[in-house]
């Protein structure tokens, strides 16, 4: 028989902060309603499951203040930061011989991150100063994958065989800039 499950929770939350930066008070306040799905489906020997996972970003990151106490080196709010989403999906599957002692194994998952809340740097050269902003970019991803088998070599299960392989793929993206002089 199949197995299924669903939840859908709804997230409701409310952040408030003051910030005192530059001689000047910064009063923000944000109210956030998301939901975080997650499903999985499985059966006797599979399984397969999806979640998405959700990151706010922070409230100092929000603000729109330039914080330039260092004459070289700036750092920057940014009010249009989105809210970044991870897709999480999960396959697993097994299957056993016990008259054998044999196994196998195949598990794979993959991640996709939008918007994810990256640093940008971006050095002038032409004035040596360094700003720093907070930025949303797409791409973060990962994927991966194993495989394993395994078997008793004779009749008593004493001497054993297995062999296991794994893959595994990452991208992540960045944001980083040198202005060249005009």
């Amino acid at each position: 028989s199949y197995n299924f499950s669903a939840t859908l929770p709804l997230h409701i939350l409310s952040r408030h902060m003051t910030d005192e930066r530059n001689a000047f008070v910064h009063n923000m306040s944000k109210q956030d309603v998301y939901f975080s799905p997650s499903m999985s489906v499985s059966h006797a020997n599979f399984s397969i499951s999806y979640h998405l996972r959700t990151r706010l970003p922070e409230l100092s990151q929000l603000l729109d203040v330039t914080e330039n106490g260092f004459s070289l080196f700036v750092r920057k709010g940014n009010p249009n930061l989105q809210t970044a989403y991870t897709h999480e999906l999960s396959f697993r599957y097994q299957h056993k011989r016990t008259e054998y002692s044999e196994w196998l194994n195949i598990n794979a998952q993959a991640n996709f991150v939008q918007h994810e809340v990256k640093n940008a740097l971006i050095y002038d050269r032409s004035t040596g100063v360094t700003v720093l902003q907070p930025c949303n970019t797409d791409g973060n991803s990962l994927a991966a994958a194993s495989v394993g088998f395994g078997r008793a070599l004779d009749k008593e299960k004493l001497l054993n065989f297995s062999l296991k392989s794994d893959y595994s793929f990452a991208r992540i993206t960045g944001f980083s800039t040198d202005v060249l002089a005009a």
